[in-house]
């Protein structure tokens, strides 16, 4: 199948593939410092991963599209693609209505449970890597 050529309604961002510190810089100091904390869960938890802008936000790849930061009004949110609903998830943190897609929001840094995130990250990590082969 070709690539799909950019069209007039839906022009290529120019930021695609960018790296994503800018993302960051731009955030408020609340906001800031939760998504940093979610980015240091993400590299920690999938060192592998790749990181770049995708759709005006912070996207992470390892064997497919592994998850995303994306920066809400009042809050930061941790998303997951593909692997979303299969995550471990005995809390009920995880939101989201689609086929595969969950994520969770977070208002500010304190309310990052590292430990638990990491978990996710690995996770969606070992099954992307099992879809992968």
């Amino acid at each position: 199948m070709p690539a799909r050529k950019p069209s007039s309604t839906h022009p290529r961002r120019a930021d695609l593939g960018a790296a994503t510190d800018s993302f960051f810089e731009k955030l408020e100091p609340e906001r800031r410092e939760a998504a940093l904390l979610l980015r240091d869960v993400v590299r920690k938890a999938a060192p592998d991963a790749a990181e770049a802008i995708k759709w005006g936000m912070p996207v992470f790849s390892l064997g497919g599209l592994l998850c995303y930061i994306a920066a809400r009004k009042g809050c930061v949110t941790l998303g997951f693609y593909e692997a979303g609903t299969s995550l471990s998830d005995p809390d009920g943190l995880l939101e989201g209505t689609g086929k595969r897609m969950r994520h969770v929001n977070v208002a500010r840094k304190s309310d990052v449970r590292r430990a638990l995130f990491a978990k996710w990250v690995r996770e969606a990590a070992a099954i992307n890597r099992r879809s992968a082969r």
